[in-house]
């Protein structure tokens, strides 16, 4: 299985948490099973996009990715 870290706002991860609690009873791995459920959602969401391979990101996308930038160290 694959491992993320992610940063996100702390009133979303509060709500977030909250949800969980309450449409799962907070067992443990609740937390894992609503990440990857938001994932398929959000990945599925965009199915046609990626398809044609015309998904682009945003201007605040492409800051994070996790291309090297080149540029950054030259003089």
């Amino acid at each position: 299985m694959g491992k993320l870290s992610v940063v996100v706002p702390d009133a979303l991860e509060r709500k977030f948490r909250f949800a969980i609690a309450v449409m799962k009873n907070g067992k443990q791995g609740d937390l894992s099973d609503a990440v990857i459920e938001a994932i398929e959602d959000w990945l599925k969401k965009r199915e046609k996009a990626l398809a044609r391979g015309t998904a682009r990101a945003t201007s605040r996308n492409q800051e994070n990715t996790c291309r090297p930038n080149f540029h950054a160290n030259k003089m």
